[in-house]
C-alpha cells in the first residue's frame, strides 16, 4: 500500500495543463492556471477524505477518476482531456490483449491497422457520461467494451460494441439510456463529418458546417 501524496495529484495535474497550454522547458504556467491546479488539488484530497471516512479503498485508479471528474466539474474540459491522454500513457505498461494473451489491434477510418486506442475509448464514454457521472460510470464501461473486442476490429465496431454496452446496462440504471443516446449521436457526427465534436464544442461544429451544408446540399 503507497501513502497518499497530494504532491502526485499536484504534479499530475500541472502536466496535464502543461500539455495543454503546450509549454515547453522553461516555460512557466500563468498565475490562473496555478490557482486552477491548487484548488483542483485540494478538491480531490477533499473528497478522497470523504471516501477514506466511509470506509472506501483509495487505489491509484480511484483517485485519477477524481482527478478527472473534478476537471470536468470545474470546466477545464480540454485540459481533462490531456489527463485522460496522460493516464493512458502510463497506463501503457499493460498491454490491452485478447483472452489468448494476443495484442489487440484496430483498423482505423483509413483502413490502416493500428494498436487499439484505448484513450480515445475513454475519451468517448468520458463525454457520453458527462453530468452523469454520479449514476453512471465510464470507465466500468469502457472495461466492459474493451473485454468484448478481438483483434482487427473496425473503428466503426468498436463505437458500436459502446453502444450496445451502455444499452445492456439501462435495466440496471435507467440514466444510461442518455449515455446509448449521446453515443449514437457521436456515431451519426462521425458519419457526417468525420470528427465527433466533444459536447461544449458542439454549438461551435453546427455554426462552422452549417454554411457549408447549405452550399453543399
Amino acid at each position: 500500500m503507497v501513502p497518499f501524496d497530494i504532491s502526485r495529484i499536484y504534479a499530475a495535474v500541472e502536466k496535464a495543463f502543461w500539455a495543454e497550454r503546450k509549454k515547453r522547458a522553461g516555460d512557466n504556467l500563468s498565475r490562473e492556471d496555478l490557482l486552477a491546479i491548487e484548488e483542483i488539488t485540494n478538491r480531490v484530497a477533499i473528497k478522497s477524505a470523504a471516501l477514506a471516512n466511509r470506509g472506501e479503498r483509495l487505489e491509484v485508479e480511484r483517485i485519477q477518476d477524481l482527478v478527472e471528474l473534478t476537471l470536468m466539474e470545474l470546466g477545464h474540459h480540454t485540459v481533462a482531456k490531456r489527463y485522460i491522454l496522460y493516464r493512458a500513457e502510463r497506463g501503457k505498461a499493460r498491454t490491452i490483449q485478447n483472452r489468448e494473451g494476443a495484442s489487440i489491434h484496430m483498423i482505423d477510418r483509413r483502413g490502416n491497422t493500428v494498436p487499439l486506442d484505448l484513450a480515445w475509448i475513454h475519451r468517448m464514454l468520458m463525454e457520453a457520461c458527462r453530468g452523469l457521472e454520479d449514476r453512471c460510470l465510464w470507465r466500468d464501461l469502457a472495461e466492459e467494451t474493451v473485454r468484448g473486442l478481438y483483434d482487427n476490429i473496425k473503428e466503426e465496431e468498436i463505437l458500436q460494441a459502446m453502444i450496445l454496452t451502455a444499452r445492456t446496462w439501462v435495466e440496471k440504471e435507467p440514466a444510461y439510456t442518455y449515455v446509448a443516446a449521446r453515443l449514437m449521436l457521436s456515431k451519426i457526427y462521425q458519419e457526417a463529418l468525420l470528427i465527433v465534436p466533444s459536447i461544449h464544442e458542439t454549438a461551435a461544429y453546427h455554426r462552422a458546417y452549417f454554411p457549408i451544408m447549405c452550399n453543399t446540399g
